[in-house]
């Protein structure tokens, strides 16, 4: 009988052991799956941050050779009106 008593306590102990692991499995895994979603949305958000540093890289080049085609013509003219107004 006392055979039958410590396989009965070691079954129950092995149970509640079983239980618990099984516990921190499942609280474990939603964890990671709410991780995951934090993790994807920051990875979108940087996404869109070098997206839009994109656009603002284009935009500014643009500005800058239209800046120049500017100054350029602006100097052509000056330089236009000097030679009127000598000759």
């Amino acid at each position: 009988m006392d055979t039958d008593l410590a396989l009965q306590i070691l079954v129950i102990i092995l149970s509640v052991v079983l239980l618990i692991a099984l516990i921190v499995a499942i609280v474990a895994g939603v964890l990671i799956v709410k991780l995951v979603k934090i993790l994807r949305g920051i990875a979108e958000k940087g996404e869109q941050l070098v997206d839009n540093a994109e656009n603002t890289v284009s935009t500014i080049r643009q500005n800058v050779g239209a800046a120049g085609l500017i100054r350029t013509m602006t100097q052509l003219i000056k330089l236009v009106n000097k030679v009127n107004k000598k000759g």
